[in-house]
């Protein structure tokens, strides 16, 4: 299940965004204001700019073929081999 919920309290602990719970929404128009406010624009920007986007999967598929293909140097070939 997705768990927007957790997604954006985390957004906002980091300073990436706001969370604002349907229980909350007394406070909708100070998280507008909040949201739409310079200091927090120019926070958020910068914040953002720090993200570095990774391919996780390219990097485990690596890490997978260099398992692969390694061959180990402590004993004789024929011992890491595997048998089927």
């Amino acid at each position: 299940m997705d768990e927007q919920a957790v997604r954006a309290a985390y957004a906002q602990s980091s300073g990436l965004g706001l969370c604002l719970r349907a229980v909350d929404v007394e406070r909708a128009h100070e998280a507008i204001g909040l949201a739409l406010s310079e200091d927090f624009l120019t926070q958020y920007r910068m914040r953002a700019a720090r993200i570095v986007f990774a391919n996780g999967a390219r990097e485990a598929a690596l890490a997978i073929e260099e398992l692969a293909f390694s061959v180990r140097t402590d004993r004789a070939l024929g011992g890491s081999i595997a048998r089927v």
